[in-house]
């Protein structure tokens, strides 16, 4: 049994010593480690820091081309700030306040005087670690931390999570939070997430009042066809709040504006319209036939009654039902846990409704570019990369 543990823990030292200079490669070792060696979470958690290094060393060289996404805000954002000559001139801009954190975080890069990719990296690392600790507390065994962690993967593609990474970090550490932290910590991880993105601000909410939302699973039907036409309702009475700063301008764009709006002429609608739509059966299937319900679980089936309420809104059911997967996996393991082989099978079928298409056009899609291009930023370096100008 010792000899067992020493060489595991050598395996492991092994893979470690080559992903600390070559990430990538190393990824692929971690995956043989993960496939072969027994399920420890002990162990796994170290196996998580190392799985975020390597995917956030190659949102390290991820550049957008085509001046399209969330990160080109966060280039201009990141410019603004490091420009300033001090904290108090960056919060003198009342707008920045609502993102106390994600300017800190900026101001303090811009600080060490390195580059914009170092944000990339942080939030890139934030998001993968906290996700795959999720997995690790939702899983009792190494077959339910694989499928954990396969489509909490798939899910969302890389260029996805490289472009919108304040967002799905501050949801992510958020969920963490509100499931496995206790007393001050949870308080501290609820601001730290409002504060990188104040869209966290719902999920919080119906966190603290959840205990006046009555669920039942006969509900969701009627919740469902209220969300498909309670619209105009929500926008008639949104005006009243138009004149509210910063809460006046998100409803102006969300709730009134382009972004409320299912263009079904475009192929990236019709495809989130899927996405989003195989997300609710698994989440519906998973609450049928699970058995044991833990209070995480009892908290994901009424923040989803909630959700169904905002699919009218295209960019808000998007943020608040596809993005809050992280939210589902402790549900969506369980499930697994709980059936069968063949509802094992529908439970899979349904998640693979849910996969990011634009993992299959990845080599070939112009919109951008990581390092020098497959196969090199497989193959690359930290010295390289980061110019550490070792050798």
């Amino acid at each position: 049994m010792r000899n067992s543990k020493y060489e595991e823990l050598s395996i492991l030292i092994s893979v470690m010593l080559i992903t600390i200079p070559y990430p990538m490669i190393g990824l692929f070792f971690m995956c043989i480690y993960i496939l072969l060696m027994p399920y420890n979470r002990y162990v796994y958690r170290i196996i998580c820091i190392m799985f975020s290094y390597s995917l956030s060393f190659l949102a390290y060289q991820y550049q957008r081309l085509n001046d399209t996404g969330d990160i080109v805000r966060y280039k201009i954002a990141f410019n603004d700030v490091t420009s300033s000559s001090s904290l108090f001139e960056v919060f003198s801009d009342v707008y920045n306040l609502f993102y106390t954190g994600w300017n800190l975080i900026l101001y303090t890069i811009g600080s060490l005087n390195l580059p914009f990719e170092a944000v990339n990296f942080v939030f890139v690392f934030l998001y993968y670690y906290f996700i795959t600790l999720i997995i690790i507390k939702s899983s009792s065994t190494k077959k339910e931390f694989i499928f954990g962690l396969i489509f909490s993967i798939l899910l969302f593609s890389i260029p996805v999570i490289f472009t919108t990474y304040r967002n799905q970090a501050a949801f992510v550490i958020l969920i963490y939070g509100l499931f496995y932290l206790r007393g001050y910590m949870k308080v501290v991880s609820s601001f730290i997430a409002v504060s990188l993105h104040p869209a966290s601000v719902l999920i919080l909410a119906v966190y603290i009042f959840q205990r006046f939302i009555k669920y039942n699973i006969k509900f969701i039907p009627i919740f469902l066809i209220a969300g498909l036409l309670i619209k105009p309702a929500i926008q008639s009475l949104s005006f009243i709040l138009l004149s509210v700063p910063f809460v006046g301008g998100k409803i102006e764009v969300y709730i009134l504006g382009v972004w409320s709006q299912y263009n079904l002429s475009k192929m990236s609608v019709l495809l989130m319209i899927v996405n989003i739509s195989f997300m609710i059966l698994a989440i519906i299937f998973s609450l049928y036939k699970i058995k044991e319900k833990k209070e995480e679980v009892y908290f994901s089936q009424k923040y989803f009654l909630v959700s169904l309420l905002l699919l009218s809104f295209f960019t808000i059911a998007q943020r608040y039902i596809w993005f809050c997967f992280p939210l589902y996996i402790p549900l969506f393991i369980n499930g697994f846990k709980d059936s069968n082989f063949r509802d094992k099978t529908i439970l899979v079928f349904l998640l693979l409704g849910t996969v990011d298409v634009r993992w299959f056009t990845m080599l070939y899609n112009n919109s951008f570019i990581i390092g020098d291009g497959f196969p090199m930023n497989i193959l690359s370096n930290v010295f390289d990369v980061f110019k550490l100008g070792i050798f």
